[in-house]
């Protein structure tokens, strides 16, 4: 099925100028791959709807969400890696997408959060990095949340981050699980017009606030 589909969307790019809004195709495309990476485990498919992915964004290059998503599956994936080269390369190629996507609308929160936790991913590869990128990164977070308090996906990051944050530094416990509990009321709310808006955390923002209640 990935590879009928990969063969079926073939010609978008070279029928389509670059520069064109999405298409009803390259839209239903982009999102019959989200569905697949949401249910498929095997890391060799993932890697083969993400060539997919790319496919669609290169061919939408004036749709900040198919530029998105690309870049967030390129970090998902990246950051999963055990070789480190190997994810720095995912990780640099998420940076170029979402580059793309800050042009057309850098205002957008779930942008600016992606750009940040794309940063946040390479301290997690290469833990030096922590003392120069991870002010840039709580920084963007910030940003993130000041353009839309709405956004859910925002204080689910927060609170993971406090999680792993000492309280001495502002971090802990307590503040990682009301972060994460304001998520949850926002993912309750958090509908838009466009079915591809990014719409990845709800799962995570439950599973996290279940591990703080275990260490209790």
């Amino acid at each position: 099925m990935i590879a009928m589909l990969l063969v079926s969307i073939g010609p978008i790019a070279s029928a389509q100028d670059a520069n064109r809004v999405p298409t009803e195709k390259t839209r239903r495309f982009l999102l019959r791959y989200i569905s697949y990476m949401d249910t498929t485990t095997s890391i060799a498919s993932k890697e083969a709807l993400l060539k997919g992915i790319e496919m669609v964004a290169t061919s939408s290059k004036a749709d900040w969400i198919s530029q998105y998503h690309a870049s967030f599956q390129n970090a998902i994936i990246g950051a999963s890696k055990p070789d480190s080269a190997a994810a720095n390369k995912m990780l640099n190629k998420a940076e170029e997408f979402i580059n793309i996507a800050k042009s057309l609308e850098p205002k957008e929160s779930e942008i600016v959060l992606l750009a940040s936790m794309i940063n946040g991913m390479r301290i997690g590869v290469n833990p030096d990095l922590g003392a120069t990128l991870g002010p840039d990164v709580m920084k963007g977070y910030a940003e993130a949340k000041k353009l839309n308090p709405e956004n859910p996906r925002v204080y689910l990051v927060l609170g993971e981050s406090y999680m792993y944050m000492p309280e001495a530094a502002g971090g802990g416990m307590k503040i990682a699980k009301a972060n994460l509990e304001i998520a949850l009321k926002k993912f309750e709310k958090d509908t838009h017009e466009d079915p591809a808006w990014p719409n990845w955390g709800k799962d995570r923002a439950m599973k996290l606030l279940e591990d703080i209640a275990k260490k209790k």
